[in-house]
């Protein structure tokens, strides 16, 4: 066996330091943990596990040997020391032999040292060491595996936290992408529908305006694929975005993020009651007071009035339809009202008035649904007043 130099102890310290605060796989800092347990106490076999709660067993992550040996990965309670800690929860220090179901005859005369992998009282897996007779584990050895045996718990816990955050981003980020596909694609192909069932008879009737209608309906046709493409766009690994067609300056045009961003909030709403609402429903709009907020707040408010403007054309049966957006003293405030059938005694909110409501609520605004006067529905959003910053205050240190 080739002789291992021990560290000394301000060495070890600063390799622990360096395993706790590495980004490499779990596998590699385990790695680093365990070279410097069996460096440290000079052991001639090593073995980090990991416990499987679902299962009850502890399966071999990393592992050292210096013996020609076939050697166990996957321990059930009561099985080999690590079957023993899982039912002890307790360190063990002994001839392997010992144990009470010892499954690794090349280990027999050992001594063994267990450590578990302890967090809060959770059993997150084990760390073993194992050497040769006649010699044995000194106190000082004893010590220090209690250290790397608590870092590598912190290690393990570290790595369970950032995988389940990183779970917790994929579902915001899937949340997110359907939202997108309901408030925007879904509702343009909803406006799409409504008006593709007008065109024949209105062509019938009057050609011009059928022709109109037509043209009208392409537009909503490729918006609805520029949306689409951005979402899709977004929804490209990393890895294959410098391959991902880019976005043409035709196609960006049509989408509301880009009129958001070059018109503001009023000109976009605009763009959005031109391009859904048919002729027959008498569409008002008043942004007199309106002052420019920060992106998402306008984004949000954008995609109620989406919403609110879908609902109203597809179960309202209204002949008017009203948009007002404006900024008070504390608020940024969105209204959508109509004179249509209302609510109705039978009213659920639905999938839409929900995405409505998360929007609002998310940036710590107010949402409302109700009656309209005389008759119809209004919608009213309220978010805290956000001013978005000039470009001359904005260069300002």
């Amino acid at each position: 066996m080739t002789e291992i130099v021990a560290p000394g102890p301000l060495t070890l310290l600063a390799q622990l330091f360096g395993a706790l605060a590495d980004e490499r796989p779990l596998a590699d800092r385990l790695n680093a943990i365990l070279d410097m347990a069996c460096a440290s106490a000079h052991a001639d076999t090593g073995t980090i596990g990991l416990y499987d709660p679902v299962a009850d067993t502890i399966t071999a992550c990393v592992t050292r040997h210096s013996m020609p040996a076939t050697f166990a990965t996957r321990f059930a309670r009561g099985e080999g020391l690590a079957g023993h800690i899982i039912a002890s929860g307790q360190r063990y220090l002994g001839r392997y032999g010992d144990l009470p179901h010892p499954v690794v005859n090349a280990l027999r005369e050992h001594q063994a040292l267990g450590m578990p992998l302890l967090w809060q009282g959770r059993l997150l897996g084990y760390l073993a060491l194992s050497m040769e007779p006649p010699r044995r584990f000194k106190t000082a050895d004893l010590e220090m595996a209690q250290v790397l045996a608590h870092a590598a718990a912190a290690v393990i816990e570290n790595a369970t936290l950032h995988e389940q955050a990183g779970s917790a981003a994929v579902l915001a980020e899937r949340q997110r992408l359907a939202r997108e596909l309901h408030d925007n694609v879904t509702q343009i192909l909803a406006s799409i529908n409504l008006l593709s069932q007008t065109i024949a008879s209105t062509w019938k009737r009057d050609p011009a305006e059928g022709e109109a209608r037509a043209a009208r309906l392409q537009q909503l046709a490729q918006t609805a694929f520029a949306e689409m493409r951005m979402l899709l766009q977004q929804l490209a690994p990393a890895e294959s975005a410098a391959t991902t067609p880019a976005i043409s300056r035709k196609s960006r045009v049509l989408l509301s993020a880009e009129n958001l961003r070059t018109q503001g909030l009023p000109g976009a709403l605009t763009r959005l009651l031109a391009s859904t609402v048919p002729e027959h429903i008498a569409t008002a709009s008043s942004f007199a007071t309106w002052e420019a907020q920060r992106d998402e707040h306008e984004q949000a408010l954008y995609r109620v009035c989406q919403e609110a403007v879908s609902n109203c054309l597809r179960h309202a049966g209204a002949r008017r339809l009203r948009v007002e957006a404006a900024v008070t003293a504390d608020h940024a405030v969105l209204r959508v009202s109509d004179d249509g059938r209302g609510l109705g005694m039978d009213f659920r909110p639905g999938i839409g008035l929900g995405s409505m409501r998360s929007r609002i609520e998310a940036l710590h605004g107010s949402f409302r649904i109700g009656s309209n006067n005389p008759c119809g529905t209004l919608i009213e959003a309220r978010l805290p007043r956000a001013d978005r910053e000039s470009p001359r205050h904005a260069t300002q240190p």
